[in-house]
């Protein structure tokens, strides 16, 4: 059964420059500058940062098998400049923290060499190979590379 999460509210500011607020029912924004927590409006931006990607999350509340998993993506302008990582460790610490996960999982492309990169270095880890996991836009499956990590393997 998957639950909605919290009402809209600023979660945190990561090193000043990345916000993530969480918009309730599992979805949020994420907004590079206007740090300190100015993105008061759950509303994408109001608080003069510039919205650059989204990042949401799906709960699992069945007490047998708790979990969290999340989703990622940021514009390609935004790429490579270690937002991503940011936003996935500001969101995991809402998740273990607030929210009482033990575990959270990611699934990205098994082919995006960089996201997968960006959730090592928070913690993640590789469990494996989802087979024609992901339908891409020219029609053809893609394996998509399943990815966990436990609350003491986060790396804040």
């Amino acid at each position: 059964m998957v639950v909605p999460g919290p009402a809209p509210a600023v979660v945190a500011s990561g090193g000043g420059n990345v916000v993530v607020v969480v918009l309730g029912c599992g979805g949020a924004v994420v907004v590079v500058g206007g740090g300190g927590g100015e993105v008061v409006d759950g509303g994408g931006g109001g608080g003069g940062g510039e919205v650059v990607g989204g990042i949401q999350y799906h709960e699992e509340d069945d007490p047998m098998y708790r979990h969290a998993g999340m989703d990622i993506f940021l514009s390609t302008s935004h790429h490579g400049k270690g937002l991503g990582a940011e936003a996935i460790r500001v969101l995991a610490r809402h998740l273990f923290e607030e929210r009482g996960h033990h575990r959270l999982t990611i699934d990205p492309a098994a082919d995006n060499e960089a996201a997968i990169r960006a959730y090592e270095r928070v913690g993640f880890r590789r469990i494996g190979i989802m087979r024609k996991y992901e339908r891409g836009p020219d029609g053809v499956w893609h394996d998509g590379l399943l990815m966990d990590m436990l609350a003491a393997e986060f790396r804040p």
